[in-house]
């Protein structure tokens, strides 16, 4: 009987020791994290006939992003983006030999 009263006694002890053990790496790992702003790129037409579609849709971008940074960014982490302007271009038709 003591001895089973020894071994339940070292297995509750493991087990707090193991379940301390994990919550501490939970939190460090929480912790350790670089609090750089994620950056959100993409390409987006802000010129020629595709321009006010990607010139509205770049508002909305800009919105989502100052709403979000309110209310403490993603995972904890602020946010940003970055915009590549790109022309849209329409192309002429192949010119038929007659």
């Amino acid at each position: 009987m003591l001895q089973n009263l020894k071994s339940r006694t070292f297995a509750w002890i493991a087990g707090t020791t193991v379940a301390l053990v994990a919550c501490a790496l939970f939190v460090f790992s929480a912790t350790a994290q670089d609090k750089e702003p994620i950056k959100i790129g993409f390409g987006m037409s802000q010129t020629g006939p595709l321009g006010p579609n990607g010139k509205s849709s770049l508002l909305a971008m800009k919105i989502w992003e100052e709403d979000t940074n309110a209310k403490g960014g993603l995972l904890g982490r602020s946010n940003s983006s970055t915009t590549t302007i790109r022309a849209s271009r329409t192309r002429c038709p192949a010119s038929t030999p007659s």
